[in-house]
């Protein structure tokens, strides 16, 4: 990696999925042991995680040290980096009414007002005047016993404190929340039923900050939750991939649209080659996006990297991973490189060396590195980049079957 690359990775501990997309029901349906360890290969095949991380040279360093602990382990989470760099962190199992602030200048964290309502699986999204908005969610992170938060609430960070705002119409959650060019916030898709793997929604809203209303958008042309909505430079908003329960079972939405600038209309564009959910979707420093990682019912946990040009509407290949994951975590240094960390393969979280748990990707050379001396295991979390270009990593678990993690690793890349 190039000098300017130069970042801090903090891994915390225990928390959400999701700013960007986790699936973390079965595929194929009926068992983990069916899926493919690292995923399909361009040109046929799949590689085992040795063989595929002997074709990357680890060329990118990275030292650790233990950072203050979280506060309060959670899984389901969701987080925003604030306006002046602090981190938000609310909800998520565990601590499904909690909110928490880190403080990078300190490494420290704070406990601040609760949420109104308990919540896992939502989103949190920065507003154009500094506050957060909350939306969506379950009550309760067990399947079979859950049900839909239905409040919206706004956080402002003067007071530390959370208000309740206009109901939406139609609770949701594994939902996904974009703020638009005119500073309105967009709700697309997600679930409707937290008893069941059914439920899946095409219906989008739209919040109005400066009304406190809610209006609804137009409907998607098919319903999918765990997708990617990502605010284009032109102010279009793009939705890839995502899962949908059809036929008894459930499958990869390869379809993608777009919303066009004035939000009257989706428009489908040229479908995503390797479909996928429980991805991530970076916009990169060049406008176009980098589609990492994610499930797909026939081909398991996917290596395959799919880049996409939104001027052209073209998609290209952009290597592979080591190893095929998803529940992971991606997010942009300044640099423009792109660093993914963790997740799971074949039903196991990733482990060790061997495992490739960090992969940074160099756009101008289109060139995937596996990064020596990674962090501990972990899945189920998140990636921010920070004010200065460190990475805060938080929240997962380290295997299926344990508590969420409270700690916090602090690692220095070059």
């Amino acid at each position: 990696m190039r000098a300017s690359g130069l970042c801090v990775l903090l891994v915390l501990g225990c928390g959400a999925r999701a700013s960007e997309p986790v699936s973390r029901e079965p595929s194929p349906r009926g068992g983990a042991a069916r899926v493919a360890t690292t995923g399909p290969r361009r040109g046929g095949g799949s590689a085992s995680p040795s063989s595929a991380g002997s074709r990357a040279t680890a060329v990118v360093e990275c030292t650790w040290r233990v950072g203050a602990p979280l506060p309060a382990p959670r899984r389901w989470h969701a987080h925003v980096v604030l306006a002046d760099g602090r981190v938000l962190v609310a909800g998520g199992g565990h601590a499904p009414t909690r909110t928490d602030v880190y403080e990078p200048a300190r490494d420290r964290w704070r406990t601040v007002g609760p949420l109104g309502e308990a919540r896992s699986e939502h989103t949190l999204t920065l507003l154009a005047d500094g506050r957060v908005l909350a939306v969506g969610g379950t009550t309760t992170p067990v399947a079979g016993s859950a049900r839909l938060a239905r409040t919206a609430e706004i956080f402002d960070p003067a007071t530390e404190r959370w208000v309740t705002v206009a109901t939406a119409g139609s609770p949701r959650f594994r939902h996904r929340a974009t703020r638009l060019a005119d500073g309105r916030v967009l709700v697309t898709g997600g679930s409707q039923a937290p008893s069941s793997y059914a439920g899946h929604v095409a219906t989008t809203e739209i919040f109005d900050p400066r009304s406190g209303t809610w209006q609804q958008g137009p409907s998607l042309g098919h319903a999918r939750a765990f997708h990617s909505a990502t605010l284009l430079e032109d102010g279009r908003v793009i939705v890839i991939g995502g899962q949908v329960w059809a036929d008894d079972r459930m499958e990869a939405v390869p379809h993608v649209e777009v919303l066009d600038a004035a939000q009257s209309a989706w428009s489908r564009v040229s479908a995503i080659p390797e479909p996928r959910s429980g991805h991530t979707t970076t916009a990169l420093l060049d406008g176009q996006l980098l589609v990492v990682g994610g499930w797909n019912r026939d081909h398991g946990r996917t290596l395959l990297v799919d880049r996409y040009d939104p001027r052209r509407d073209r998609w290209s290949e952009a290597g592979e991973l080591a190893v095929g994951r998803d529940a992971h975590a991606a997010t942009l240094l300044p640099s423009g490189h792109l660093v993914v960390v963790g997740g799971q393969t074949n039903g196991s979280v990733l482990r060790g060396l061997r495992d490739a748990i960090v992969e940074v990707y160099d756009p101008s050379r289109d060139r995937w590195t596996r990064v020596d001396h990674p962090p501990g295991p972990r899945m189920e979390h998140t990636a921010v980049t920070l004010h200065g270009g460190d990475i805060l990593v938080f929240g997962g678990v380290d295997s299926h079957y344990d508590p969420p993690l409270e700690r916090v690793e602090i690692g220095r890349c070059r």
